[in-house]
């Protein structure tokens, strides 16, 4: 077992892919590139303000979790599948970190303008696939930054 700072192991992370279509950026990647993956996944993850409480004070990462007044810890498939996911994202799409484009609101052609939403330092902008994993186990009341896309049709 690799011993990663992540959510899930390499071998998870691999019998995944192993069944996901196009995941040919995981299938590429080097095996400490997708270290890496996994990794940077869980450093995003880690940030997200979560429901419950952390089973022991003294555990690595926030998860596992109690999420019910009288329950046991948990530790959610779709939070490991979230760290999958976020991982592929990370490897598909160079600028994902870039904290410039998740401020970019609009961008024209003809003269080109670009537009910037507010400042939305403390949000984290994920992929729409991710954030549909995560939204049942996010305490969106500690999360105020959160961007939220509005579309409008004239």
């Amino acid at each position: 077992m690799d011993a990663i700072s992540s959510y899930v192991t390499l071998e998870e992370a691999q019998c995944y892919f192993d069944l996901r279509l196009y995941s040919e950026a995981w299938q590429t990647a080097s095996r400490q590139t997708r270290i890496q993956a996994l990794s940077t996944a869980t450093t995003l993850l880690e940030e997200i303000p979560w429901l419950g409480r952390r089973e022991s004070e003294n555990q690595e990462f926030e998860w596992p979790r109690i999420l019910k007044r009288d329950g046991d810890a948990e530790f959610p498939k779709n939070i490991k599948k979230a760290c999958y996911e976020l991982a592929l994202n990370l490897l598909s799409n160079e600028t994902v970190l870039d904290q410039e484009t998740e401020r970019i609101k609009r961008v024209r052609s003809a003269k080109t303008e670009v537009e910037f939403f507010e400042d939305i330092d403390s949000a984290r902008v994920f992929p729409s696939r991710v954030m549909d994993l995560l939204d049942p186990y996010i305490d969106f009341s500690r999360w105020p930054g959160r961007t939220v896309e509005v579309w409008r049709f004239n």
